[in-house]
């Protein structure tokens, strides 16, 4: 090796170095997020007894994988709990978490652990694969842009599936570019493994099937009919060895099709976006089936400046010269993602299209170095990668709450989206330390997330909602409302706590829960 890649190495390692400092640091201070919960009880009850009847509108593996330290930590599985049989998935993933003989924080330390570990994976893969396809100043920039990223940060380092989906397409993609190129047999099977790893990590993964058959058309335009056979042999071996992964890995809960748990998970997600909907919070407004333009807004404003001010000359310097393959087969993938992300309907966060990002950091860093740099790609690129590490910085430890500064910081996020973009109902653990710095041991409960509050040795009584008013005259509390209940997402009319809005804040816990004084003074 020499000195060069040694350098290379080097800046690589510290800036993955820096990304897991700061992820590991501030996700300390959280408790459990809405769904971590639940994906972490349901990924362990999944490894010890086979069966997976809970959550299945995410697949498998992610929560299996992060379940896999608490089989070193004497973790009991709660099984003679009532919502077992029920399978009720919220109260057992509490009763799991807060219920058990090890601390609830000690296991979601371990399992986030997991998380974290995938985040730099991806992050030393998209180095170590941009440096071979474009060069290791190319390389270098999108390792930055990844590595400082808020929204990486943030969904790299809870129990949940986004960044495993990011992982794993940012992988198919590659593989299968590479065996477009060489044909080979051994890159063919490495496609259809990571497939099938891809599509036990989200659902959202199906778009992988149609989209390699679009990037081998792509590649083979002009010569599809001398090149079909050879397209169905080979898009037939990946599908297949994709579908045998999923049933393999889902086989203890039986292999019968109408009642085979990918399926079901997979048709219930259908349904969910189709039929039932999910509410949803764009602009002010409310909605059960979305809009087709949230995640367009969502990326305006979530994602950071410097990636912003890259993004659109990039596009312009690629488009002027040659565009080479390797730049096609990230930008299909990445456009048809975000396009296909535009016809959900469950519009609750950025995080949706979070396996986008990768692809365009790379091809960022590619787009600057395609010709000699000029001094005025010299300045955008200082300028761009000191706003991304400002904001990187600025937003400490809060990640999960990031606006960018376009947009007003996430003080003035509520303007614009709420649920996982905001407030996610991690900042229960940080409310705690707030209380008890202040004296105060009792709460009127607004509280969103699924987090035990008596566990972190809160007490709570009832915060009445709009429609209750002798209970508002009669109020003598403190209140803590979370964002999203203050907006009403989540609580019909008039079950909300609207008449708070007037009010200003007495203080603020992270961005994501208010605190109001509501006590009654006693008479002079």
């Amino acid at each position: 090796m020499d000195f060069v890649d040694k350098r290379f190495g080097v800046l690589c390692l510290g800036l993955l170095a820096i990304q897991a400092a700061l992820q590991i640091s501030s996700v300390s201070e959280e408790s459990q997020n809405y769904d971590e919960a639940v994906h972490l009880a349901a990924g362990y009850s999944y490894l010890k007894t086979g069966d997976f009847r809970l959550n299945r509108e995410h697949p498998a593996l992610g929560k299996m994988l992060n379940a896999v330290p608490l089989l070193f930590l004497n973790v009991r599985l709660p099984l003679d709990d009532p919502s077992w049989t029920q399978a009720d998935q919220w109260t057992f993933g509490k009763v799991f978490l807060y219920q058990n003989r090890v601390p609830a924080d000690t296991m979601l330390r371990a399992a986030r652990l997991v998380t974290i570990l995938l985040t730099l994976l991806l992050g030393a893969s998209i180095a170590i694969w941009t440096r071979r396809r474009f060069g290791a100043p190319a390389a270098l920039v999108a390792l930055s842009l990844y590595a400082l990223d808020p929204n990486i940060i943030a969904h790299g380092r809870y129990v949940t599936t986004d960044l495993i989906a990011a992982l794993f397409l940012f992988l198919t993609c590659t593989a299968w570019l590479r065996f477009l190129e060489t044909d080979r047999r051994r890159d063919l099977l490495l496609t259809g493994l990571l497939l099938g790893l891809a599509l036990l990590s989200k659902y959202s993964s199906v778009i992988l099937a149609p989209l390699l058959a679009i990037l081998y058309g792509i590649h083979r335009w002009g010569r599809w009919r001398r090149s079909i056979g050879h397209a169905a042999r080979s898009l037939a071996i990946v599908y297949g060895l994709s579908a045998f992964l999923v049933l393999a890995l889902y086989a203890p809960g039986g292999l019968n099709p109408s009642r085979h748990m990918y399926l079901l998970g997979l048709w219930r997600t259908y349904k969910l976006n189709s039929v039932w909907g999910q509410p949803a919070y764009l602009l002010g407004q409310r909605s059960n089936f979305g809009w087709w333009y949230y995640f367009p807004v969502a990326f305006a404003v979530k994602t950071p400046l410097g990636a912003l001010l890259l993004l659109l000359p990039g596009w312009w310097w690629t488009c002027r010269r040659r565009i080479r393959f390797e730049q096609v087969a990230l930008a299909v993938p990445a456009a048809l993602y975000f396009a296909w992300s535009m016809t959900s309907h469950i519009n609750i966060g950025v995080r949706h299209i979070l396996p986008i990002y990768p692809l365009l950091f790379v091809l960022m860093g590619a787009a600057l170095f395609q010709s000699p740099l000029t001094a005025l790609r010299r300045g955008l690129l200082a300028a761009a990668l000191a706003l991304q590490a400002f904001e990187c910085v600025r937003i400490y430890p809060h990640y999960t709450s990031f606006f960018n500064q376009a947009a007003g910081g996430p003080a003035m996020g509520a303007r614009y989206l709420l649920d996982s973009n905001l407030d996610w109902g991690q900042d229960a653990k940080r409310l705690a330390g707030h209380l008890r710095s202040r004296g105060i041991r009792e709460v009127c409960d607004g509280y969103f997330g699924k987090a035990d509050l008596g566990y972190y040795g809160i007490a709570t009584k009832e915060l009445p909602s709009t429609g209750e008013t002798g209970k508002l005259s009669q109020l003598d509390c403190v209140a803590a409302v979370s964002v999203n209940h203050l907006h009403g997402l989540y609580l019909p009319p008039p079950k909300n706590y609207d008449w708070l809005r007037a009010i200003p804040p007495t203080s603020r816990v992270g961005y994501s829960i208010y605190l109001y004084d509501l006590r009654k003074k006693p008479p002079q």
